[in-house]
């Protein structure tokens, strides 16, 4: 065996640290902004059945209700910008 593998496998060299890249978030465009919460409660649906098959009903229940307050924020954003958006339109109308 050739010295410097030897000397690798006894003392290797440091690894390189990963590279995490920064996210920043868009608040241009609404998809981005809502389909970020919408993959949340997806997965929190998922991971609610699971911590319920393992028997862990607290977490279970915690996750839920999570879920859940995501979903009547968007719910009652969606309507906010409905009801804008249809005041806008009388607006319109009446002038």
């Amino acid at each position: 065996m050739p010295l410097d593998a030897l000397a690798e496998i006894l003392d290797p060299a440091p690894a390189p640290q990963p590279v995490v890249p920064t996210i920043t978030p868009s608040v241009s465009r609404r998809r981005s902004a809502i389909g970020p919460r919408l993959g949340f409660v997806r997965a929190a649906g998922f991971w609610e059945q699971v911590m319920g098959a393992l028997g862990e009903q607290e977490l279970a229940g915690e996750l839920g209700e999570a879920a859940a307050k995501v979903l009547r924020e968007l719910h009652y954003a969606r309507a906010e910008a409905k009801a804008n958006w249809e005041l806008e339109a009388l607006r319109a109308e009446s002038r």
